[in-house]
């Protein structure tokens, strides 16, 4: 998930500078059709519906608080599930778990690398989007998947160790509280969080871990917590 940001505000800046305004139609003209014509070929590969944005006020979540620090559902792009994956390299984990995995599209990319795969998100609604997509999906590496109606603030991980996949579902009044809940969890098994849109990577660096691998122009990450912290 990702923040809504103004068109108006990047159109402003754009006229503001000719460079951006150039950046601006090129990426609205040319690259954006092609990252969506892809992610749609991806989708429809696998018989499933992940794309649209849902704001915050559509996504009938319970729980007042936890909806005001959430953010926007958004699917994440494709070239970026690329990046995050590349740069796990050969993770022992076998569970990936995904915090705010709306309808579930880099669960979906995850079941050609992990045995099992989980989704949770507090939206009830979004949660019934995954699932309607896991009973299309068509799966062609028998991995085990599963989509659940959770708040990060009381997931507790699984007692193995697994990957922690993160697109910037919630700022860090949640994502602080879902940490404090883990963090023995982290210590004990060693598992990973594989960052997308990481805007809370000094939370992380602050209560103890330490990057592996970071793609800053994206603001893409994996962390681990450092040993002893």
């Amino acid at each position: 998930m990702v923040p809504d940001r103004s068109l108006r505000a990047r159109l402003f800046k754009a006229v503001r500078n000719p460079k951006l305004a150039v950046e601006y139609l090129v990426t609205r003209a040319i690259v954006q059709p092609i990252r969506l014509l892809g992610e749609h070929k991806f989708d429809k590969y696998h018989n499933i519906v992940t794309g649209s944005r849902v704001k915050n006020a559509r996504l009938g979540a319970a729980d007042a608080d936890s909806l005001r620090h959430a953010t926007m559902y958004q699917a994440v792009p494709l070239k970026y599930l690329e990046v995050i994956f590349g740069c796990l390299g050969a993770d022992p984990a076998q569970h990936f778990v995904d915090i705010g995995c709306g309808k579930g599209r880099a669960c979906f990319f995850a079941a050609s690398r992990f045995q099992r795969i989980t989704g949770i998100d507090f939206s009830e609604s979004l949660i019934a989007a995954a699932n309607r997509n896991l009973d299309s999906f068509r799966n062609s590496h028998g991995a085990q998947l599963s989509f659940e109606v959770g708040d990060a603030r009381h997931f507790q991980l699984p007692d193995e160790r697994v990957v922690v996949y993160l697109y910037n579902p919630f700022d860090e009044h949640i994502f602080a509280e879902f940490l404090r809940l883990n963090l023995q969890h982290f210590r004990r098994h060693g598992s990973r969080i594989a960052y997308v849109n990481d805007v809370c990577a000094a939370l992380l660096e602050s209560t103890g871990f330490v990057t592996e691998f970071r793609d800053s122009r994206r603001k893409i990450g994996t962390y681990r917590l450092q040993s002893g912290a």
